[in-house]
């Protein structure tokens, strides 16, 4: 017979039996699969807090700095009557002078919507608003240059053809004026609320 020692079965039985729970949590598991994924963002807990915290720091501070920005708009519905419409024209266009049948604003729009051959005068409405003389009206009526920061009247145009917009819906002849901005009343003053 063959004698066994003692020694090796204990240390057998030490090899079959598990440790500690301490000693477990020590080994990491294997890389592959779910359970290592999660082993390693556990292992980065403290990176990833630091870097939670100043995301949240930094999209709360520019949360604050963007500027807010308003959106006035103003629907018109144009008549069907040129002739009545001169003084609404004329005043948008900076024309000075009577509305009257007999006025140059008058004969202008009535020439113009001969010389398109339209029935719905929205068209002629839509290229007076985006007409280069009403634009520099509304830049030196508001002082567009200096809020807009810029130093020439094209550019203060384009910034603010930019900033507005004007549409006409083809089937109901409604026109549509968006005018975006950061003070709420110039927003709503630089659209025309008073066509």
């Amino acid at each position: 017979m063959q004698r066994i020692s003692t020694e090796n079965v204990v240390r057998t039985r030490d090899l079959l039996e598990p440790g500690p729970i301490a000693e477990l949590e020590a080994i990491p598991p294997s890389g592959t699969g779910n359970v290592g994924r999660l082993w390693k963002i556990w292992q980065n807990r403290l990176w990833l807090g630091q870097v939670a915290r100043w995301a949240l720091f930094v999209s709360t501070v520019l949360v604050f700095l963007i500027p807010n920005k308003f959106e006035s708009v103003t629907r018109v519905l144009p008549s069907d009557s040129l002739p009545h419409t001169g003084g609404v024209l004329s005043s948008l266009a900076g024309l000075n002078g009577d509305a009257s049948p007999g006025s140059s604003a008058s004969s202008l729009i009535d020439f113009a919507s001969e010389a398109l051959g339209t029935r719905n005068n929205g068209a002629l409405y839509v290229a007076l608003l985006e007409s280069r003389t009403v634009n520099e009206n509304l830049v030196n009526r508001f002082d567009l240059m200096k809020v807009y920061g810029v130093k020439s009247m094209q550019a203060a145009r384009t910034t603010l053809q930019d900033r507005a917009d004007i549409k006409e819906d083809r089937k109901s002849f409604v026109i549509t004026i968006k005018v975006k901005d950061t003070d709420k009343q110039r927003a709503r003053d630089l659209a025309p609320t008073s066509c």
